[in-house]
């Protein structure tokens, strides 16, 4: 007859250990409490009547509480023409239905290469973007961020879309300006043969 059960889960990577004591044939602990996923040792022992223990180890047994959460862009995702106020909208979840998740928004101005943070720590699935004061193109792609706490997902915009309102103008660059010059000096060249005929001729007339 058992008179007291125990059992030890171990996850040494984390590090944690986890424990409980029953008066039963059974004993129970809550694995989330590891905070993580993670291959651990059970240990399960029991006391029995007679006043003899025995105990059972496993090894390399996965617990796996924790699954990675998910977002999706809504809203811009390609196409839009973005003037003024907008929201970035998006959908996120996670089937760890308890789990608080947090949501970063970024965007990127040369179609995904790189990105800026426009806002963390949300909770909301929502952000409203001014584009005012932002060049007028059509490469930007905004990035939603989703974190549970210990795992992080991502979506973007499946395609680039237009926003802002600066124009772009175009500058002259260096090799524009020696063009420019070159066109310059060659026009003066051909000037000044040209007159160099006409008081040619002019002479061979009044002499």
């Amino acid at each position: 007859m058992v008179v007291k059960t125990r059992i030890v889960v171990n996850a040494t990577a984390i590090p944690k250990a986890i424990s409980n004591e029953s008066s039963s044939t059974t004993a129970s602990v809550d694995t989330r409490q590891l905070g993580n996923n993670a291959s651990c040792v059970i240990i399960a022992s029991a006391w029995l009547y007679n006043g003899t223990f025995v105990e059972e180890t496993v090894t390399n047994v996965f617990i796996g509480n924790f699954l990675v959460p998910h977002v999706r862009v809504i809203s811009p995702n390609g196409g839009e023409h973005w003037t003024g106020a907008h929201n970035i909208t998006w959908f996120g979840w996670d089937n760890n239905s308890e789990e608080e998740l947090t949501y970063e928004v970024r965007l990127s101005s040369d179609s995904g290469l790189t990105f800026q943070l426009l806002s963390k720590g949300l909770n909301k699935t929502w952000f409203t973007w001014y584009t005012q004061g932002f060049l007028n193109i059509s490469t930007y792609v905004v990035e939603i961020r989703v974190s549970d706490g210990i795992y992080m997902n991502r979506d973007t915009s499946d395609a680039p879309f237009t926003a802002g309102d600066v124009l772009v103008t175009r500058t002259t660059t260096t090799t524009d300006q020696g063009f420019i010059i070159g066109l310059f000096i060659s026009a003066a060249i051909i000037s000044s043969a040209v007159m160099s005929l006409v008081v040619y001729y002019a002479a061979k007339r009044w002499y």
